[in-house]
């Protein structure tokens, strides 16, 4: 299986059932395969729901995204998310694979979409959280993510100045 997807980028929805799987889903998340999910600049994707996929057909992994809604200046606006890339990378490990359109009144097409990896079912969702509002905890340590602070080089260190 080719590379995988790096977990330190998930978020979770803090005090919600998502706090009982974190084990679970630091696994799941892992076995995805590097290019099987896209994001857009400065967008994190967010599990907002998890239940055990063999309870019904539309259970899994949910995944919505976030931005910090404060990085734009109000002309602006992410133009989407989180996408799911079959082609390429196509990878054997993947099954299951599930896309639907959705119609909204503004004639933009969304794919909801969902995938097996192994005995999970990720479901990515439209959903979008403004980070600055909404409370998530990192996925890799657990702890509340705070947004990061944009890079400041020491001008008295040379070797801080990145070029």
């Amino acid at each position: 299986m080719a590379r995988l997807f790096s977990a330190l980028t998930f978020l979770y929805l803090r005090n919600s059932a998502v706090d009982l799987y974190l084990k679970i889903l630091r696994e799941a998340v892992q076995s995805i395969p590097q290019g099987v999910l896209q994001l857009e600049n400065n967008c994190y994707p967010i599990i907002t729901d998890y239940s055990d996929p063999r309870e019904a057909e539309n259970s899994g992994i949910v995944l919505g995204y976030g931005f910090h809604h404060s990085d734009f200046d109000g002309l602006s606006h992410p133009q989407a998310g989180l996408v799911f890339c079959l082609n390429p990378p196509y990878v054997s490990g993947i099954k299951e694979v599930r896309m639907h359109n959705t119609q909204h009144g503004n004639g933009i097409l969304p794919v909801r979409s969902s995938f097996m990896i192994g005995e999970h079912r990720f479901l990515l969702t439209d959903q979008e959280f403004n980070l600055d509002d909404v409370v998530c905890g990192e996925l890799r340590t657990g702890e509340i993510y705070k947004k990061p602070e944009p890079y400041k080089p020491d001008p008295k260190d040379a070797d801080a100045i990145p070029f």
